[in-house]
């Protein structure tokens, strides 16, 4: 196993879930806005995150990219690849 090195490369979020009566805030905006200062700090590239399909035009409005289908299948769910670069 390979430690995660502290500068460069990219701030991963496997997911961002917000209670339903929470929803419609602005909270995962101000999530995302966190995230991404906090990789800026850190030199990184950019944020990647993986969602599911219906949330990827959430995303995309906050600037980030739909880079296509994830590998991954958890809970039997298309997920998608978004990345946000700097």
């Amino acid at each position: 196993m390979k430690p995660n090195s502290e500068t460069g490369g990219y701030l991963s979020i496997l997911g961002i879930v917000v209670a339903q009566e929470y929803q419609h805030q602005g909270l995962a905006g101000m999530l995302l806005q966190h995230f991404e200062q906090l990789a800026r700090s850190t030199q990184r590239q950019g944020v990647t995150l993986t969602c599911k399909k219906e949330l990827v035009t959430l995303y995309e409005q906050y600037g980030y990219t739909n880079a296509g289908s994830s590998a991954s299948t958890h809970g039997n769910v298309a997920w998608f690849n978004m990345i946000k670069l700097f």
